[in-house]
């Protein structure tokens, strides 16, 4: 496999997380030839300088403190009639397989107990992205038949999408409960193995009727398209109620019931989601890159300080008497010196060695097998105008009339720097694929830069043109913090990946994320 381009090896996606917190999610494509496929992630975030950040009060450890990163495999792209089939090869198969060995001699395949159980987390991770892919397809399809007047023929290809999704999960589901009996008749002899039957079957039921109501809500949007639909509604309607009753009858704790608080439903349902998405997760370790170098750095300083401590002594010895006031107060004046001059030498090897060191070190492992798939490599700094990369700074004001309106917008600059090595070899077989792919999710939180920042309404007098009054309208007041992404991959033949995003805020957290086109 070759890739001829930087696009072959990154798929980005950016958006909001929630109000305080947005992320960008880089899905990282292996060559499973290579042991090392190699990635550089650069990001130069642009702060305004009315939200008070500076080198002297936004250190490392702070932007650290702001930045959560999740390191995870892509879930497969298997749709739920593949999930269905009875072929031998497929995984729901091998999860009878598996069961049947288990159900046998339960005591000695502890080991296959354990695949059974990620197998079956691996399904429901699967089945979750099936839905939420077609779902979004068909949203898209709704709203292109509701701005097309000749609807006849995009109608009948959302409606064959659509059943064939109902059916899909029709199939999908009989085939999984299929296994129920088997997984709780007491012949496993596993808790453990029964609960995760159990937890993946709700989680199943519970990704079918979140994201099929999703789909009703696209088509109600439209009341038009509403009225086309209506069959197809009636059916969504019909398989949501279906398995909300199914969790009724399996006393499952996702039933919302009318009338009743509901405290425990989204702590619930955030239990179920992590326990089967974190089959996907990887392990990484963490720790501290660059503190071996600091310390050298350090001692070098304080080696040449000395060196030049003892060099100034040894001639003051040869022109002062030891015992003399002269002496004295040259030895005093040295000692001051070497103080200073190992500061010093400390502050500039730093400030010249930052753009060759990392700030931590992180080793990848797949916590299934427990084998290093990769490591990645940190660093925080901030970025003068003169260091700038001209590549990045032409990206940040392109759009800029003049140098005037530049000026007008004084920014700070820092940037977050990651290098990732992923061993696409190690990767091959590890989710029944010819190769896989692996997710990078970074979260950054704003929350620190808002102290500052005024109200998020400002009331502006204004005269009002037909009563010749002046009244007070109310105007939100918006800022504007922007980040530039360059991604490059070390196999790629051609130029960085460039993405510009805006990320729109207020006092009280962000209101929007653009991705700016360039």
């Amino acid at each position: 496999m070759v890739f001829e381009n930087t696009e072959d090896y990154f798929e980005t996606r950016i958006g909001l997380h929630d109000s305080n917190r947005f992320e960008v999610k880089l899905d990282y494509v292996l060559n499973p030839e290579h042991k090392a496929n190699r990635y550089r992630v650069e990001a130069f975030f642009f702060i305004p300088t009315t939200f008070g950040i500076s080198e002297d009060n936004y250190r490392s450890t702070a932007f650290y403190n702001d930045v959560q990163a999740h390191i995870r495999f892509k879930t497969p792209a298997i749709s739920l009639s593949a999930l269905a089939r009875t072929d031998d090869n497929v995984l729901m198969a091998e999860i009878e397989d598996s069961l049947s060995k288990v159900r046998r001699k339960p005591r000695e395949h502890l080991e296959l107990q354990r695949n059974i159980e990620h197998d079956l987390r691996l399904v429901g991770a699967i089945a979750r992205r099936h839905l939420r892919d077609q779902v979004l397809e068909l949203k898209t399809k709704v709203e292109q038949v509701d701005n097309n007047k000749r609807k006849a023929v995009l109608r009948e290809d959302l409606l064959a999408i659509g059943e064939r999704l109902l059916r899909d999960i029709e199939r999908f589901c009989k085939r999984y409960r299929a296994m129920r009996s088997k997984f709780l008749d007491g012949q496993v002899h596993s808790d453990r193995l029964e609960a995760a039957y159990l937890w993946v079957d709700e989680y199943i039921s519970m990704a079918i009727e979140l994201f099929l109501t999703r789909l009703i809500q696209a088509i109600d949007k439209y009341p038009p398209v509403r009225e086309l639909l209506s069959d197809f509604r009636g059916r969504c309607s019909g398989v949501i109620l279906a398995e909300r009753n199914y969790r009724g009858n399996a006393n499952y704790g996702s039933v919302i019931g009318g009338g009743v608080a509901n405290d425990h439903f989204v702590y619930h349902r955030s239990r179920l989601k992590k326990f089967v998405s974190s089959v996907l997760w990887l392990a990484i370790d963490k720790g501290k890159d660059g503190k071996r170098w600091s310390d050298l750095i350090a001692g070098v300083a304080a080696g040449l300080a000395m060196f030049f401590a003892l060099v100034m002594t040894i001639w003051q010895m040869q022109w002062l008497a030891t015992n003399t006031w002269g002496f004295v107060f040259a030895g005093t004046a040295t000692y001051i010196f070497k103080d200073r001059i190992k500061d010093w030498l400390k502050g500039a090897f730093s400030k010249h060695m930052t753009r060759f060191l990392y700030d931590y070190h992180v080793k990848i492992r797949d916590p299934v097998t427990n084998l290093q798939i990769g490591h990645c490599r940190e660093a925080f700094s901030f970025v003068s105008e003169s260091k700038m990369p001209h590549q990045i700074w032409h990206c940040r004001h392109r759009n800029a009339a003049s140098t005037t309106e530049i000026m007008s917008k004084p920014e700070v600059v820092f940037k977050y720097e990651k290098a990732v090595q992923l061993n696409g070899q190690a990767l091959t077989a590890r989710l029944r694929q010819t190769h896989h792919d692996v997710n990078d999710i970074i979260r950054f939180d704003v929350s620190r830069f808002l102290f500052r920042l005024a109200d998020p309404i400002e009331i502006v007098p204004q005269l009002d043109e037909e009563t010749g009054e002046v009244v007070d309208l109310p105007m939100p007041r918006v800022y504007h913090m922007n980040l530039i992404l360059r991604m490059t991959a070390e196999d790629a033949r051609d130029n960085a990946i460039i993405e510009h995003v805006r990320v729109i805020l207020n006092k009280e957290g962000i209101r929007a994320v653009e991705v700016q086109p360039l």
